[in-house]
């Protein structure tokens, strides 16, 4: 019995609970106008007639009872339908808010990141509104901070494996360079490789690049000023934004011939240089300096043991 009690229980609750928050509202405003009525007309059939069998006769009694229970029926059901029309009209206030914080849930789980819950008025549901709004900005947040790391450990993974299975040099710099614009999200990139011993440069890879900007950085006879501050040592452990003296010879803004440079050097030897086309004025910001800062020292590990791999057969040659 006991079992069967808490099985009726539970489901009448689930029934209860079940009923739109609507009619919830509804049926809250319309009980008590209806129990009203109700009572009144019990007390008029009842309690009134033995008060009024006094001073009337039992016919007038009767007629007097009939006409009040009309009465009091007819105020009940006028009663009832102005309810109806009022809790109709704070319902819609009450629900619109509800529906759209319900709509903006569906399409965040749909994907559409960009939508945001209409704040309403200043009450419990717009503060839920506001409270919806900050976990969707958190829940962004980390999702772009999980796509950056995948990235990064991407792209680290690439060149990592690149590097270990001993291929040329320059297919590694492609992959390298091919990781980092896919990293950072950029068009275009190029690399300088350079020869402490004779001082001399060569572009070694490019991906993406222009056709109008392919000649001038074919051309190593005119350095640029990132070359020629590789030569100096100025760019010694640094990750720097340049203004690009061959990009605006091929025509690109002033304020968009920019690009970032990684210098790749081991060893304390200067071995070359990564160029990333930057079109835009903004910082680099300290996670991503950090990440070229890793990646550079992996590239330039590399680059240099090919170049000791390089002048070891270049002197054995001469021996012989």
């Amino acid at each position: 019995m006991p079992n069967i009690g808490s099985r009726i229980n539970r489901k009448v609750r689930q029934i209860v609970l079940s009923v739109p928050v609507r009619w919830k509202i509804i049926g809250i405003g319309i009980f008590p106008v209806v129990i009203l009525g109700v009572s009144l007309n019990y007390w008029i059939t009842t309690g009134l007639s033995d008060w009024l069998s006094y001073i009337l006769t039992d016919v007038r009694v009767e007629a007097a009872m009939a006409a009040g229970s009309r009465s009091v029926m007819f105020v009940t059901g006028i009663a009832a339908f102005l309810s109806i029309i009022l809790l109709a009209l704070m319902v819609h206030i009450l629900t619109s808010p509800l529906d759209a914080l319900k709509k903006t849930a569906q399409e965040v789980a749909s994907g559409e990141f960009d939508t945001r819950a209409e704040v309403w008025a200043r009450d419990e549901i717009g503060a839920l509104a506001i409270s919806v709004n900050q976990m969707i900005d958190n829940f962004v947040e980390i999702q772009e901070d999980l796509s950056r790391s995948n990235r990064q450990l991407q792209a680290i993974n690439r060149i990592g494996l690149a590097a270990d299975r001993e291929e040329d040099i320059h297919d590694v710099l492609f992959i390298t360079l091919e990781g980092l614009l896919d990293l950072m999200q950029l068009d275009f990139g190029w690399v300088y490789l350079y020869d402490p011993e004779v001082r001399k440069h060569h572009l070694a890879s490019w991906k993406n690049v222009p056709e109008d900007l392919q000649p001038l950085l074919l051309n190593t006879k005119t350095l640029s000023g990132c070359q020629l501050a590789l030569e100096a040592g100025e760019m010694e452990h640094k990750i720097v934004i340049n203004r690009c003296a061959k990009l605006i010879s091929a025509g690109y803004p002033e304020g968009l011939a920019r690009h970032i440079s990684i210098p790749i050097e081991a060893r304390n030897n200067q071995f070359g240089i990564i160029n990333l086309y930057y079109p835009t004025q903004e910082p680099l910001d300290e996670a991503a300096i950090e990440l070229l800062e890793s990646i550079s020292a992996k590239v330039s590990e590399v680059v240099a043991n090919a170049w000791l791999q390089i002048k070891l057969r270049e002197k054995e040659a001469s021996r012989q």
